[in-house]
């Protein structure tokens, strides 16, 4: 299907997922849209007509709440950029056991490092709410790249930030006890922050119980035993007495960032 999308983009291609078809897909790029994506971190350093390059032949998907965008072990056909909403990223064993290995944030990409060997998914990724992404296909994408160099850099840069945060968290689950690991998760939601403060969870703790390797119930314990340290449950969100002394608890077992 070929129609004008946008000032930079000429051409959309098929939605694969039929739940995210109904919910608009094809919408179109506009320049609205362009400079949007180059206010994401991986795209700001290309000019418009650089993003017009490098997502032609891609298209806006809007997917609602628990849609599957691709399954474990499904071709890996595409790749995608999160707009806005939240998508986890989700393996799944024989039993059929599902665990979260990582809650994908705004303006991240998601998907690129299977493409690269036409392989398979090694996860799927599905919606935790209703969420606005492009998605690129790999056929487009290795055109795309082809044309400037430039565009591999920016590939390898984010396939390389996804490997240090997996990294990371396999030495997190190694290295830390279960209160460490949810410290650990709070410390990067407070930031820079030194004193008191309140944090919103972006999900909720189920999620998060899966994100941080544990049982929902071991969330709860390691919640109740952080009290010691000053952490404490209010409303949608936790309470931290001592941004500084919950660091400290942590300090011992501090990754290489």
């Amino acid at each position: 299907m070929t129609h004008k999308a946008g000032p930079e983009i000429e051409k959309t291609m098929p939605v694969k997922s039929k739940r995210a078809e109904q919910d608009g897909a094809g919408e179109g790029f506009s320049a609205e849209v362009i400079e949007q994506i180059r206010r994401l971190h991986l795209f700001s350093s290309l000019s418009p007509s650089d993003v017009g390059q490098i997502l032609e032949g891609a298209e806006i998907v809007l997917a609602s709440r628990e849609t599957d965008l691709f399954l474990q072990n499904d071709p890996a056909d595409c790749y995608y950029i999160l707009l806005s909403g939240q998508v986890a990223l989700l393996v799944t064993d024989k039993a059929g056991r599902k665990s979260i290995i990582e809650v994908v944030k705004q303006g991240d990409t998601f998907g690129e490092e299977a493409i690269f060997d036409r392989g398979r998914f090694p996860f799927g990724a599905r919606t935790l709410e209703k969420s606005r992404l492009i998605r690129v296909p790999a056929d487009a994408f290795f055109q795309n790249i082809s044309k400037d160099f430039r565009f591999v850099l920016l590939m390898m840069a984010s396939i390389s930030s996804h490997l240090r945060f997996l990294v990371k968290q396999v030495g997190e689950l190694k290295l830390k006890t279960t209160e460490q690991r949810l410290a650990s998760y709070i410390l990067a939601l407070a930031g820079d922050h030194e004193g008191n403060l309140k944090v919103r969870l972006p999900y909720d703790k189920k999620i998060l119980a899966s994100q941080l390797g544990m049982k929902p119930e071991s969330l709860s314990r390691a919640l109740a035993k952080l009290r010691e340290q000053g952490v404490s449950t209010v409303d949608d969100g936790i309470y931290v007495e001592s941004v500084a002394d919950l660091r400290d608890y942590c300090s011992d077992s501090v990754l290489y960032e």
